[in-house]
């Protein structure tokens, strides 16, 4: 501000009084000062590690633990950049591409080698045409002798690629999409909506109700947390005020404190120590003064010798500390007023409007699938796969990425799910949770 006056000034006196000289020497000064600010700003990120090393190594207790983790993360984001921070947007196609072709093959393996173990399928390295792989004596090998992980080489030479591509992907594909198809159909035939009830968390030190919830959004979870975090810090606050010794549930530091965020203790840490330690101090400051007090009555007289022992009083104030870190806790643990029946019935209104709109999808699914007579490898007869667009290759995230591009082929089951909007797979997809269930589960009913 003070610089913007300035200046104005100095055009003042330019343009009124034709006296450029004052305006010169403000220019000059304005970029001597930038050109000493750039520099200092180029030596800073030229040497920003060492700098940031030498200031952690200043941190203290949760102070350096928090600066160590935040560090860890930018560092994590620098090395491993999202597909969004790609240099283009084709090579964020290409990795995505890749990865789904990888989370496919994982998924193919793993499927062809519980089949192996089912002894629904040959065992490669059992097969004369393949390379010897078992080193043992005798040839009387079952399905558990398989070694396990069959390799992408060992699949190779076993099985022909064209009938893995043209029967084993579709029938897998199939089958997944055909146990999204039944939970669908006994969510929306016998489950009915969701009912929303009323639960108890223990994570604090008392237990407090929560609704549950479908939805991304948990109405009523940040109240809760605020609640279990208050019941938590409180409780921490009184064990360490109240301790006569080491409270082993707590770091303590080397000076005798203890780092509690939410305290409004001493330094970044936050640290507060226990009663005992203003105990003591307050007792030795009471001896002190007494002593100086009595000291001080050798040259006085008898009647003025008579001491009013409260002034010397530095220990009373710590019983109110008690009293009220006391009265916090109990407030903190009293039950929370959550209005949960109100929240209850406006949740259940969202899960019945839910309910309905996925029922009218799978009504409109189930004339589809009848109308195009859907079964498995039945795309041969299907309506094409529309064009996809490169705005929605982008948006896709990597793990809902297929790993083929299958636009002018039939219309598979997976992809009339896909269009209602249902939950589908498509070959490529991330397939990780209860994965060995599902390929046993596959493996009966192949």
């Amino acid at each position: 501000m003070f610089e913007g006056l300035q200046l104005a000034e100095n055009l003042d006196e330019a343009i009124i009084n034709c006296n450029w000289h004052p305006l010169e020497l403000w220019v000059a000064n304005y970029r001597k000062q930038m050109w000493f600010w750039q520099k200092r700003r180029s030596e800073y990120l030229k040497h920003k590690s060492e700098i940031e090393e030498s200031q952690m190594k200043l941190l203290r207790g949760q102070a350096q633990t928090l600066a160590q983790s935040r560090r860890k993360k930018v560092g994590g984001k620098s090395q491993n950049s999202t597909l969004a921070c790609k240099r283009n947007e084709q090579d964020s196609i290409k990795q995505k591409y890749r990865i789904a072709k990888n989370n496919g093959r994982e998924l193919l393996h793993s499927f062809i080698n519980q089949l192996q173990v089912d002894g629904k399928l040959a065992n490669p390295h059992l097969l004369p045409y393949t390379a010897e792989t078992l080193a043992a004596s005798g040839d009387q090998y079952e399905p558990r002798h398989i070694i396990k992980g069959s390799g992408e080489k060992i699949i190779n030479e076993a099985y022909d690629k064209e009938y893995i591509e043209s029967i084993i992907i579709p029938h897998l594909e199939f089958e997944l999409n055909d146990i999204n198809l039944d939970k669908i159909a006994y969510d929306i035939n016998e489950k009915g909506p969701y009912r929303v009830v009323a639960k108890q968390t223990e994570a604090g030190t008392v237990s407090i109700p929560f609704l549950m919830s479908p939805f991304k959004h948990k109405v009523g979870r940040v109240e809760v947390a605020r609640a279990i975090k208050q019941q938590i810090l409180w409780l921490r606050i009184q064990k360490i005020w109240n301790a006569k010794g080491e409270v082993e549930e707590e770091n303590m530091a080397k000076d005798g404190s203890y780092p509690v965020k939410g305290c409004q203790g001493f330094g970044l840490g936050e640290s507060m120590r226990p009663k005992l330690y203003y105990q003591e101090l307050g007792e030795g400051e009471e001896m002190y003064e007494l002593f100086l007090q009595l000291e001080k009555g050798k040259t006085i007289t008898d009647e003025q010798k008579e001491l009013d022992l409260t002034a010397f009083d530095w220990t009373s104030e710590l019983m109110q500390v008690t009293k009220y870190i006391a009265s916090k806790y109990q407030q903190a643990v009293a039950m929370p007023k959550f209005d949960l029946m109100k929240k209850q019935q406006r949740l259940q209104e969202e899960c019945n409007k839910l309910y309905k709109r996925e029922a009218v999808k799978f009504d409109h699914l189930l004339a589809e699938l009848q109308k195009h007579n859907v079964f498995k490898h039945s795309e041969i007869v299907c309506p094409e796969i529309g064009s996809t667009t490169r705005l929605d290759l982008l948006k896709t995230p990597a793990k809902y990425f297929p790993a083929e591009d299958r636009v002018g082929r039939g219309q598979r089951l997976g992809d009339f799910l896909k269009s209602n909007k249902l939950k589908c797979y498509q070959f490529g997809y991330e397939k990780r949770k209860n994965i060995k269930q599902v390929l046993a589960e596959l493996s009966r009913r192949s």
